[in-house]
């Protein structure tokens, strides 16, 4: 007899979890495992399908394993994934290439010949998104130039998710968010766009059928039921891409604004109609409840930055952590608590990969600015953070100049389960944050959607509000706010002034 569990699948950028939830959002048991990132070239970045699938079987099998749920109690299977990436399958959905993921960059060449064709800011009116060598069509178009026998045999360009959902149903398709982060999906009608595919030199066919992130696709195949040990003819929704974090938030209603603080971070604030920058400098994709879309800026460099300094400034804090059983972060936390706001005057620019949002920047560079012989890691483990949470408020004042005024920002995942930067966060952009109760937001945003498939809520709004609590409220105090918006001014025009000199070092052999 079936049980109310659902079984989520997340592919991420570093790791593949499966977790095992039950109606009301709890996590049962969960399951995660990292995967490489290959770099054969400067500039590339790119990874095995078949280490994803790999990770998938393993993972399934070790929750089931674990006896807390049998696969007879599994009602439904639901699948996330990482976005702006497609991996070329032929008709037997064997992968023909590696794939190309987000942070690769080598198609800055294609991009540039398209925007010969079709002004970028015509492809943004179109699909809310930006040209750029990060998003999907564009690797599609390398793939074309560089390996058209490839090109030729794929059958399917499929997003990591659908890639993994193909080999557990047989079925090929897609999604609204994924086929919007490809720069080839109209965000009007809903639909491939016609014109994009021709400039870009893709065949519609080779694109997977749209369908409705709730709607149940296929079932488990007796293959892979082998494979997984999960019960053949389970029922699998489409799933969604893993901008489906917003659920995670309670970010279901216009006006109401989600944060994200991973390796990444954004800020992004859910609208009743589609709403393009002129400038271009934030994106817009559409939300699972189909009434709402997302106006969102993502930013390149968060967790990602505190690990940097972790990793290569505090080994010995890495060493203390193991000792005496309490988590370098918790002890990161306690040295940005020994400082001071506004760090003693040390301002970081978090440029570590270059930026996206708002200033699109590939050339830009982390910075350090202000050191004196008065400064210490302290100072530095603070600096790390306001430089991040600068980088948020950049974001926030672009989207509330644009569209709407954000009150309060929430925030979900254990990334962010640092009181001190939530704080951090609240002071510098002057805003309430809230956090809720969700430890892993993309894969609980998975979970609603298979609860909603199978019918165990009626709308994906019903399921938030019924998993979706908010736990904590931290509010900006007006002292901090007000030293932090000095040193925010100063943080803009050392990005202004350093403009030029980020393009010369590029050409710094």
């Amino acid at each position: 007899m079936k049980g109310r569990y659902i079984l989520t699948i997340e592919i991420g950028t570093t790791a593949c979890k499966v977790i095992i939830f039950d109606d009301l959002g709890r996590k049962i048991v969960a399951y995660s495992k990292e995967h490489p990132t290959f770099t054969p070239r400067v500039g590339w970045a790119e990874q095995d399908p078949r280490d994803w699938e790999s990770s998938v079987v393993e993972g399934v099998r070790s929750v089931l394993g674990t006896k807390r749920v049998s696969a007879s109690e599994i009602s439904v299977v639901s699948i996330t994934g990482q976005m702006h990436s497609a991996v070329p399958v032929d008709k037997t959905s064997k992968p023909l290439l590696r794939c190309i993921i987000l942070t690769d960059r080598r198609s800055s060449k294609q991009c540039e010949a398209v925007s010969s064709e079709i002004s970028p800011s015509e492809i943004y009116r179109i699909t809310g998104n930006r040209l750029d060598p990060y998003i999907t069509a564009p690797k599609l178009l390398w793939i074309k130039d560089n390996q058209p026998r490839v090109f030729e045999k794929t059958y399917k360009f499929l997003p990591p998710k659908d890639f993994i959902r193909l080999r557990l149903t047989d079925v090929f398709a897609t999604e609204p968010i994924d086929a919007s982060g490809s720069l080839l999906y109209n965000i009007r009608t809903g639909e491939w766009s016609t014109e994009l595919l021709k400039i870009f030199g893709i065949p519609e066919e080779k694109m997977p059928e749209i369908h409705e992130p709730t709607e149940v696709i296929g079932e488990i195949t007796e293959k892979a039921a082998q494979k997984t040990h999960l019960e053949k003819g389970t029922p699998v929704v489409v799933g969604g891409a893993d901008d489906i974090d917003i659920l995670g938030t309670g970010a279901i209603q216009t006006g109401l604004a989600s944060g994200h603080l991973g390796s990444s971070g954004e800020i992004a604030v859910c609208v009743d109609n589609p709403i393009f920058d002129p400038l271009g400098r934030v994106e817009c994709y559409p939300h699972v409840i189909k009434s709402l879309w997302v106006v969102g800026g993502p930013i390149s460099n968060a967790g990602t930055a505190l690990r940097w300094l972790k990793d290569n400034f505090a080994k010995d804090l890495t060493d203390r952590s193991r000792r005496e059983g309490i988590g370098v972060y918790e002890i990161l936390d306690d040295e940005a608590v020994a400082s001071e706001p506004g760090s003693r005057g040390l301002i970081f620019l978090p440029y570590l990969t270059g930026e996206r949002c708002p200033i699109w920047d590939p050339d830009a560079r982390g910075v350090l600015f202000g050191l004196t012989l008065m400064h210490s890691r302290k100072e530095v483990v603070r600096a790390v953070m306001e430089g991040v949470a600068y980088s948020l408020r950049d974001v926030t004042e672009t989207i509330e100049r644009l569209c709407v005024k954000i009150e309060e920002i929430r925030f979900a995942d254990r990334a962010a389960k640092s009181r001190v930067w939530r704080q951090i966060i609240a002071d510098v952009i002057g805003k309430s944050v809230l956090f809720t109760n969700v430890e892993e937001s993309a894969s609980l945003g998975t979970m609603i959607l298979g609860a909603v498939g199978i019918g165990f809520y009626k709308t994906v709004t019903e399921a938030c509000r019924k998993t979706v609590k908010i736990v904590e409220t931290q509010n900006p105090y007006d002292e901090n706010h007000e030293t932090y918006s000095k040193l925010y001014s100063l943080y803009k025009r050392l990005y202004q002034n350093l403009y030029s000199e980020f393009k010369a070092l590029k050409n710094v052999k």
